[in-house]
């Protein structure tokens, strides 16, 4: 689930379709099903950006149809934009990369390498926020490439996620997202079934 305003958009690779869920109304606004295991969606330049996993590709949902954003990707995870830029996770590659920039594809470029696993994305000012599926660290980055001692901070230890019990399902399997409120993150939590809360201003927990 990512937000859209007042609306919510919603990802689902069991039905292999995006949902606009209006939760007010309690409808759904709009909808692109026949997708390949997509795996997550966000807002972007106006459009709707669909991670799609059996594609192994992103996708913008363009007025025509779709459009290809970043292709070549073995695991294409979760996705971020600071309105300008476009960030994809990849899960296999361990990899964070720039795909797009004012609403059109660049040559990807990897701005932060070495990862366990990255499946949630989100930005904070110049940093990127990610959760590693495998290990359950969540780290804040510096957008400039390999990582080093000096460019990462671990800022929380959670759960780790679930792999996926089959080649035939995405390998996030049940997607572990971030979202940014403030100073505060909202970590999914999928194999407990908690939503954690991290204060950015606390010491990290290394005790989950």
């Amino acid at each position: 689930v990512a937000a859209d305003a007042d609306n919510l958009i919603l990802t689902s690779f069991t039905d292999n379709s995006v949902r606009l869920w209006d939760p007010r109304a309690g409808r759904v606004l709009a909808r692109h099903d026949d997708l390949a295991l997509p795996v997550s969606a966000i807002r972007y330049s106006g459009e709707i950006v669909i991670a799609e996993h059996g594609a192994g590709r992103v996708i913008s949902m363009a007025a025509g149809g779709a459009r290809v954003l970043a292709e070549g990707l073995p695991a294409p995870t979760g996705l971020a934009t600071d309105g300008q830029r476009l960030y994809v996770s990849d899960r296999v590659r361990g990899e964070i990369l720039e795909i797009a920039r004012d609403g059109q594809p660049v040559v990807p470029r990897v701005v932060a390498t070495g990862l366990d696993a990255p499946e949630g994305l989100a930005l904070l000012g110049d940093d990127l926020i990610v959760v590693e599926g495998e290990s359950g660290r969540v780290l804040r980055i510096k957008r400039d490439g390999i990582i080093t001692d000096d460019q990462v901070s671990l800022v929380a230890l959670v759960a780790p996620g679930t792999p996926p019990v089959s080649a035939a399902q995405p390998p996030s399997m049940v997607f572990n997202g971030v979202a940014v409120l403030g100073d505060v993150l909202y970590v999914t939590g999928e194999i407990n079934r908690v939503l954690y809360r991290i204060d950015l201003g606390a010491e990290p927990d290394q005790s989950k």
